[in-house]
């Protein structure tokens, strides 16, 4: 299986990757599989903080966030600082292109992931939430396992602790991470 970045854009607060993987392993004398490959797949991922926590234009920004994801197509988008009008604004104007998986709200604001209908992309069961049970800010891991053309994923999404005194926690939180990412990684892509 190969896996390659091949584009990364950071504009405005959010990221898209575009990765391309490929099921196959590359041919003799080949280090990579090539773009045009028939074997290769695309799989592309957005990740933004909206800010929802600034109450200016709220659902004016909701909805330009919409527009961008309708333009841009990704497979998979992860959204932080989800607060209740932007879920309602994001929820209607994407849910004819977008699966939505998130958890029971325990804080004024959250972070979510969305999966297109259309992208190759299958859950293979429930979201899965793992907790951070000394969050002050109410923070957890999201992750949904899926295959993407046959090839086993696990999609993980998190909004870490903020602010200068949590520090502690929020390092606590990404070892968490990356201790989960680990375990996962002998039996999927992370």
């Amino acid at each position: 299986m190969t896996i390659r970045l091949i584009y990364c854009s950071f504009i405005n607060q959010y990221i898209i990757y575009l990765f391309h993987i490929s099921s196959q392993a590359p041919r003799a004398g080949q280090k990579s599989c090539q773009p045009g490959d028939s074997s290769m797949k695309t799989l592309r991922l957005l990740s933004w903080n909206i800010d929802g926590l600034d109450k200016k234009y709220t659902v004016e920004r909701a909805q330009s966030v919409c527009t961008l994801i309708e333009s841009k197509r990704p497979d998979v988008v992860y959204l932080q600082e989800i607060v209740p009008q932007t879920w309602e604004t994001i929820t209607v104007q994407l849910k004819s292109s977008y699966l939505f998986y998130s958890h029971e709200r325990s804080s004024h604001y959250y972070h979510i992931l969305l999966v297109r209908k259309t992208s190759g992309i299958v859950p293979q069961g429930e979201v899965q939430v793992l907790d951070f049970p000394e969050s002050k800010q109410g923070r957890f891991l999201l992750q949904l396992p899926v295959k993407f053309y046959g090839i086993d994923i696990h999609l993980l999404t998190s909004h870490l602790e903020s602010l200068n005194h949590n520090t502690v926690e929020r390092k606590k939180q990404l070892r968490t991470c990356f201790r989960l990412m680990d375990e996962l990684q002998s039996k999927s892509i992370v």
